[in-house]
């Protein structure tokens, strides 16, 4: 079903954004993420950053000074529940237990295990020195986020319950937040899922963004791109959020007002405002915003073919995509998978079958190419079964590449 999201209020022209989620600080690129985890974080505290006569007010938030607080209650061993691997291929079981030193952990991070990773920084956790305040969190934070990238939300929303209210004053010392940024925004929304209150998680997102915005005011000129970066990822989370609770009319609204005058981040948010149309199913708006979107629209046009279900013409533009486009290119894989569907659904299925398996050897690691093969598989094969567990078997045995998740779950190869 169509709807129509267009309904916006109009903006006069000059109008000042200057909410808490206004970005208007710096155009440099966002922030990297440090390569190790736990190494001590590189953003200025409030005690190295000057003011600045423009800032906005500082946030109202007490601070409880205590000398060596006990955070005793966040690696208590109950916390961590157990991860186990019933749901996991054969070939992806128990290939590094009985490892827990950080320099095992950061090998998992590297290499892209993150079952093992959430398993040892667990383990870590538990030996902690109750008072290593920055160790804790550090770690928590793999553990949360390794969880959630291998898909066990349930176990990240009741390991999170610990935290409560990460924002109190007993998690600040001298003005200065002791947990890392990056945990704190994590926390946010899966304590949503663990409480079941959204309400209270967007709440904490403008929180969050109000205290970025004060300390870019104040900050010098080198770090104001960090926080310029952290505004524009928790706007954009807002609007994942608005998503998640089924409000996509206010979340295409809070997307809008993200706009920026940077020619970069325009055309990029417009490509976001277009997945979002499609989504749902708004596909003559969802082309309007690629026609404004960077170069990255040549993917949302035949992305908006497909969503009208002409698969023909879509799989003709893909094609002509993958030939003019270079293999090396991270993109290359999505165009010869979202062909290969296109073919699925024209009834070629050796076809498809052929060009998903050409894209296991390079790219198997790749989020939707084991599921979409296992299903050709289904399609065209009496002996499926045997040909799911033996390509689980090949990508298990190739290391993923840079970035991608080398874990998987029976629902990948659809076991």
């Amino acid at each position: 079903m169509q709807r129509n999201l267009e309904q916006s209020p109009s903006r006069t022209p000059g109008h000042s954004r200057q909410g808490p989620l206004s970005n208007e600080i710096a155009n440099s690129s966002p922030h990297s993420v440090e390569d190790d985890p736990l190494a001590a974080s590189t953003i200025l505290s409030p005690q190295e950053v000057h003011p600045d006569n423009n800032s906005v007010s500082e946030p109202n938030v007490a601070v409880v000074e205590r000398a060596g607080k006990n955070f005793g209650f966040l690696i208590a061993a109950e916390n961590f529940l157990p991860i186990d691997q019933q749901d996991v291929p054969p070939p992806f079981r128990g290939q590094h237990s009985g490892q827990s030193s950080r320099k095992a952990l950061l090998q998992f991070l590297h290499e892209g295990h993150y079952r093992a990773a959430a398993t040892t920084a667990g383990e870590l956790l538990k030996s902690c020195d109750p008072l290593d305040y920055d160790t804790i969190f550090r770690l928590l934070y793999v553990r949360l986020a390794c969880l959630q990238i291998i898909g066990l939300y349930a176990h990240a929303a009741q390991e999170v319950k610990p935290l409560q209210d990460l924002n109190a004053p007993f998690f600040r010392e001298r003005g200065k937040h002791l947990a890392p940024w990056e945990l704190r925004v994590l926390v946010v929304r899966l304590q949503a899922l663990a409480f079941d209150d959204w309400r209270r998680g967007i709440m904490t997102y403008y929180e969050l963004a109000r205290e970025a915005r004060y300390e870019a005011r104040r900050a010098p000129a080198d770090a104001r791109s960090t926080w310029a970066a952290r505004l524009r990822d928790l706007g954009l989370r807002i609007g994942n959020a608005l998503i998640e609770i089924n409000d996509v009319e206010g979340a295409v609204r809070h997307l809008k007002t993200l706009r920026t005058d940077s020619e970069a981040s325009a055309g990029a948010m417009e490509g976001r405002l277009a997945l979002l149309y499609l989504r749902c199913g708004d596909v003559d708006a969802a082309r309007r915003c690629f026609e404004l979107s960077d170069e990255r629209s040549r993917l949302l046009h035949p992305l908006c073919t497909m969503a009208e279900g002409d698969f023909e013409q879509a799989g003709v533009l893909w094609a002509a995509l993958k030939d003019n486009m270079d293999e090396s290119l991270p993109e290359a894989a999505v165009v010869s998978q979202a062909l290969a569907i296109c073919k699925l659904y024209t009834g070629h299925v050796q076809e498809a079958r052929e060009t998903l398996e050409s894209l296991v050897q390079p790219h198997g690691a790749v989020s939707g190419i084991a599921f979409n093969l296992s299903t050709v598989y289904e399609l065209s094969s009496d002996n499926n079964l045997e040909l799911k567990l033996k390509l689980a078997q090949h990508i298990a045995s190739e290391p993923a590449e840079d970035g991608a998740v080398w874990d998987k779950s029976n629902a990948h190869f659809k076991l």
